[in-house]
């Protein structure tokens, strides 16, 4: 169950796994985010959230199948990704931080993924390769599923993608795709394909 602004804070709390506590009023929070608070995200945790030892600092995405979060591991003080399996089409999170299935009727779909979910993050806690990144742990907790990464700062593929194509139409990295249509000069029209 997590603690909201209008019950106690002086506690986490009364979940082993999840807690989340606000600073009494008046009071600055102890927790810090070194990145800017991001959009808030459906069905997300609360930042400052506890799962186990790890607690949250911000949302780094989401998808149909899940959330990813940046956290900080409390016992080794260093910086983890943490993916949730939160299927938006089978389940939603409850008030008290659990994640339930949609429906009875979604409960079977629901469990398969989970055991799925829980089956991949064993196979690639197995992988040590610079290309993958490194699985650590992964534990269940709040009825679904989390497999705790290395955080590796960067460039998503997405962004890297799209700093690609960029570049093919001779637009600067991260521009927005409509300064591509714009020639060297500054003019409309575009260049040739390479």
């Amino acid at each position: 169950m997590l603690t909201t602004e209008d019950s106690p804070v002086s506690e986490l709390a009364s979940s082993p796994v999840i807690g989340y506590r606000h600073p009494p009023s008046g009071e600055r929070s102890e927790f810090h985010s070194p990145m800017p608070v991001p959009t808030t995200y459906q069905n997300a945790l609360p930042l400052a959230s506890m799962l186990l030892e790890y607690r949250l600092e911000s949302v780094l995405g989401a998808g149909a199948f899940g959330m990813t979060y940046l956290a900080r591991d409390t016992h080794l003080d260093k910086q983890v990704a943490i993916k949730e399996y939160l299927p938006t089409d089978l389940a939603v999170r409850a008030l008290d931080g659990s994640v339930v299935p949609i429906t009875t009727d979604h409960g079977y779909n629901y469990q398969w993924g989970l055991d799925r979910f829980i089956q991949e993050a064993r196979t690639l806690a197995k992988f040590s390769h610079p290309n993958i990144v490194r699985v650590n742990r992964y534990f269940e907790a709040n009825g679904t599923g989390y497999m705790v990464m290395d955080y590796e700062q960067g460039v998503s593929l997405a962004q890297l993608l799209r700093d690609a194509a960029a570049a093919r139409r001779g637009a600067p990295a991260g521009a927005h795709p409509a300064s591509a249509r714009r020639t060297r000069s500054g003019s409309r029209g575009g260049f040739p394909p390479p």
